[in-house]
């Protein structure tokens, strides 16, 4: 299973091709590591979204959903949304307790919380904000001390999380290596550094191995050829170089 940017996808999608059985993003594309870890709990302990959790987006777009999915989930109803995203959390919970291998891919230290009261989200971290106003959500950096703090547990259980039924997994972190150029150079740069630093404690703490995506595209694709025409994304040749390392980081062999 992967969880985390867009660019796990792309990886996904390449393994896939080479016969693995990957579960992707089933929440949708998540970017902070606060969301993710939120659905890493939802994964495990799997109860049901309800209306309480809706929420209608804006601009115009007239379409429900909530604040843990990816807008890619949102449905012209609250009950289409909530089917829709409480079928899909059955069969990804049941994948994530057979899984052997979780793949998490941090893609930013920035994160958006939810201002008004009277909400389940009210003062969390959001995964999506739903173009909803600016003026319901606070923009916050995560600290390599927080990450570290959210997935100490996780670690340590191997993905169990208190639930036995849960088998445990081999968990490997990596750092996206699409660029954030909203943040500037250099807030994308440290974002990335918070990503990096806080990885590298989690595999110090507990069994996990961190994969350096990121590393591997400023270190050994640095150019503009080694991006897609938006300049943000990795060009195709780029995540199958990348793709290449990681064959070799799990041993030449992704039948797991």
């Amino acid at each position: 299973m992967t969880l985390g940017s867009c660019f796990s996808i792309e990886v996904a999608k390449l393994m896939q091709q080479d016969g693995c059985e990957v579960v992707v993003n089933p929440f949708g594309t998540l970017f902070n590591p606060c969301s993710i870890r939120d659905s890493l709990q939802r994964l495990a302990h799997p109860h049901p979204f309800t209306e309480k959790d809706c929420v209608m987006m804006g601009a115009g777009a007239d379409l429900w959903c909530d604040f843990h999915h990816y807008t890619r989930f949102a449905r012209p109803t609250q009950i289409e949304f909530l089917e829709n995203a409480n079928r899909s959390l059955r069969e990804a919970a049941q994948s994530y307790a057979r899984a052997k291998v979780l793949i998490l891919t941090f893609g930013t230290a920035w994160c958006f919380r939810y201002l008004p009261q009277g909400h389940p989200m009210s003062g969390r971290v959001v995964a999506n904000c739903l173009k909803r106003p600016a003026a319901e959500f606070s923009r916050e950096r995560l600290t390599v001390d927080e990450i570290v703090s959210l997935y100490t547990d996780f670690v340590q259980t191997r993905g169990c999380l208190g639930n036995s039924a849960v088998c445990p997994k081999e968990i490997i972190f990596t750092v996206s290596p699409v660029r954030h150029p909203a943040d500037g150079l250099q807030g994308n740069m440290a974002s990335k550094s918070i990503l990096m630093l806080s990885c590298e404690k989690l595999t110090q703490i507990g069994p996990a191995r961190y994969f350096p995506s990121f590393e591997i595209m400023m270190e050994q694709l640095r150019g503009a050829d080694a991006y897609a025409a938006d300049g943000r994304h990795p060009s195709d040749a780029s995540v199958r170089f990348i793709y290449q390392r990681f064959q070799e980081f799990m041993g030449g062999s992704l039948s797991f």
